[in-house]
C-alpha cells in the first residue's frame, strides 16, 4: 500500500452526528481529509456501540488494514471490520493513530475499550447505504448502519 498523508495536527475539525430511526442508525460524518473522515467514522461507531454501556479502558492496540476499490467501498469495509471486532471480541474502537488512507486502502493503529456487557446492536454497514461527498472545506459521509 502506498503511503498517503497521515492525519495532520491541524485536522481538529472532524465531527459526527447520529440519528436513530428504529432499526437503523444514520451517521453523518464531516472531516477535512479522507484519513480524518475514516478516523471520525470509526469513533462515531465506537460511541454508538458504547451508548449506555460501561467500558474498561485498554491499552490494547490492533493494526487494521482494509483494501477496496473506491471511497464508499473502502468506508463500508472499514466500518464492517470495526463492527466485526466489536461484536465478536467486545473490542470497541476509540482512538485511531498512524492512519494512512488512499481511495483504495486504509491502515491504522486502533486503540480500544472493552465494554463490561455486550456492546450495542449495530451489525453492518451496507455499501448501497454509504455515501461520501466532497463539500466546501473537506468531506462528508452519510452512513446507514443496521441495528
Amino acid at each position: 500500500m502506498s503511503r498517503a498523508p497521515a492525519i495532520a495536527a491541524d485536522d481538529r475539525r472532524p465531527w459526527h452526528e447520529a440519528l436513530e430511526h428504529g432499526a437503523v442508525r444514520d451517521l453523518w460524518v464531516h472531516a477535512t481529509t479522507w484519513p480524518a473522515l475514516l478516523a471520525e467514522a470509526g469513533r462515531a461507531v465506537g460511541e454508538e456501540l458504547l451508548t449506555g454501556v460501561p467500558a474498561i479502558p485498554s491499552q490494547r492496540i490492533r493494526e487494521l488494514e482494509v483494501v477496496a476499490a473506491g471511497r464508499e467501498r473502502l468506508l463500508t469495509r472499514w466500518l464492517n471490520e470495526l463492527l466485526y471486532h466489536a461484536q465478536a471480541e467486545w473490542w470497541i474502537p476509540v482512538d485511531f493513530a498512524e492512519l494512512y488512507a488512499t481511495d483504495g486502502a486504509a491502515r491504522a493503529r486502533v486503540r480500544c475499550v472493552r465494554p463490561s456487557e455486550p456492546p450495542g446492536a449495530l451489525t453492518t454497514a451496507a455499501l448501497e447505504r454509504v455515501e461520501v461527498h466532497d463539500v466546501p472545506g473537506g468531506l462528508e459521509a452519510r452512513i446507514v448502519l443496521q441495528a
